[in-house]
């Protein structure tokens, strides 16, 4: 069973040596991830959920469950979340990648559409292969995503009216650990998420459908803001009954399935 959720931006920054000119203007969020994927430790398995990049023949790279080594292929939003978990001290998580809606910044590449949040299918298929992973064992799991790219007129997508609002509401949702209100903030009768450049929609998507059943008990947030023009978020869920049975199975003392 998920027992601790947290999520971190996929920011290249994140990984040692990577723009590290940035850090100094990435404010709070650096430490605050840091500081996050610690709860991840001593966990029995971790699973990392990040978009995946879409391949140059249109087809989204969706990889439904696997182990992401050194050296092999895997997104920079998977790298980000594998490079936090190593500094926590976590090694070999389960990585699953679910491919973004196509947006705007995609389209020329992979020929895609209106931007969505994911097909059902890929969506469905990355929550089944994490509730398959976190059957058996005591688990962390790592979102790995951020909020719109359209936050101020430097944004990766430009400035888009609707973008702090929509910020706002993900923010909160976030924060308030409400799968209901996610799915909400991914709804485009409510929100205009295919114009507001979300690659990580799918992702949060993936997050409300595999929480929608049993809603966390906790939220925190840690940070959020948007340094360069992308809405950062570091926050986690936490079931603290949870944590309580897998002491108890871990004593030998029995507990609920």
């Amino acid at each position: 069973m998920i027992e601790v959720v947290v999520t971190c931006p996929g920011a290249p920054f994140l990984l040692p040596g990577v723009a590290p000119s940035l850090l100094p203007r990435a404010g709070e969020v650096p430490a605050a991830a840091a500081s996050a994927v610690s709860a991840l430790h001593g966990l029995d398995r971790v699973v990392v959920l990040a978009a995946a990049w879409p391949r140059p023949d249109g087809t989204d790279g969706s990889v439904a469950r696997r182990a992401v080594h050194d050296g092999a292929p895997g997104s920079v939003s998977a790298r980000v979340g594998r490079s936090l978990l190593a500094g926590a001290g976590v090694t070999d998580p389960v990585v699953v990648e679910v491919a973004p809606g196509p947006v705007p910044i995609l389209r020329s590449a992979v020929g895609g559409g209106r931007g969505h949040p994911g097909s059902p299918r890929a969506v469905g298929a990355a929550a089944a292969a994490i509730r398959e992973a976190a059957a058996d064992a005591r688990t962390g799991l790592l979102v790995v995503a951020e909020g719109s790219a359209c936050a101020g007129p430097s944004a990766p997508g430009g400035d888009h009216p609707g973008a702090a609002a929509w910020d706002a509401a993900l923010t909160a949702a976030v924060r308030d650990a409400d799968p209901a209100a996610l799915a909400g903030c991914l709804r485009p009768d409510r929100w205009p998420v295919h114009d507001l450049l979300v690659p990580s929609a799918s992702v949060w998507a993936v997050l409300a459908a595999v929480t929608a059943e049993h809603p966390p008990a906790a939220g925190r947030l840690l940070a959020a803001g948007a340094p360069f023009g992308v809405s950062y978020l570091v926050a986690t869920w936490t079931w603290p009954d949870r944590r309580s049975v897998g002491s108890d199975r871990a004593a030998g003392n029995g507990g609920p399935a």
